[in-house]
């Protein structure tokens, strides 16, 4: 850690994603972007890819879980009838290609994928837009557990895996993302946006991720308990 300015900042990658300040934000990893027969295969998208990537952040969340990292999962979700969708959102959507409805609140397609699901008190925060910060209580969750980093993973990379990640940098997280833990149904869209975001945030690959966290929790199991004084004796 260095002093700018009278602030602490950190100076490695290491530092930024200590487990005691970090959480995984776990994006949209849901049937209808992943799963054979979800919207997006019905749509005519390609699946290959955000399918693929499952196992990937399947080992990320295990990761997280042994290394003390805060797991926290973000959930697109439209409420039934479009009660969520406003006219310009429609047009956008419709725009990408978008016709059929995607996550509706309770359906097999907003469920995370087979192998993904959140435990204890992990908490899930549902989203009606591309960012987990806008109109959720995300940016309340992580503060008032003391998070100042967010790992990001998850799909669509160029879509809501970008927008969550700058909106973290906006509310002053630290932000870092993983080469291989995202996805998206368009190669050339999701190679844009690392392009794009490596000018700006770490990308790095999951498994480096994980042996920093190794090598973190190690550190501190290792550490020197430190011993209270004996009691000295008076008279």
């Amino acid at each position: 850690m260095r002093e700018v300015n009278g602030k602490l900042v950190c100076e490695s990658l290491a530092e930024v994603i200590d487990p005691r300040r970090t959480a995984l934000l776990v994006v949209d990893v849901q049937n209808d972007y992943c799963a054979p027969g979800g919207a997006l295969e019905r749509e005519g998208g390609d699946i290959s890819m955000t399918r693929a990537v499952v196992p990937n952040v399947i080992r990320m969340v295990d990761a997280a879980r042994r290394h003390g990292v805060k797991v926290v999962w973000i959930q697109q979700t439209s409420l039934p009838g479009g009660a969520s969708d406003s006219p310009a959102w429609i047009y956008m959507k419709r725009r990408n290609g978008l016709h059929a409805d995607r996550c509706v609140d309770g359906t097999w397609g907003q469920r995370f994928v087979d192998g993904l699901r959140p435990e204890g008190d992990e908490p899930v925060i549902k989203k009606h837009r591309s960012s987990g910060f806008v109109g959720t209580n995300l940016d309340l969750v992580l503060r008032s557990n003391r998070i100042e980093s967010t790992v990001v993973i998850g799909v669509m990379t160029e879509g809501c895996v970008e927008s969550t990640a700058r909106d973290a940098a906006f509310s002053d997280y630290y932000v870092v993302l993983t080469s291989d833990c995202m996805a998206s149904d368009v190669l050339a869209w999701h190679e844009a946006s690392l392009l794009t975001m490596g000018g700006r945030h770490d990308i790095v690959p999951g498994r480096e991720i994980i042996q920093f966290w190794e090598t973190a929790t190690a550190t501190v199991v290792a550490a020197p308990a430190v011993l209270a004084p004996s009691p000295v004796s008076v008279g």
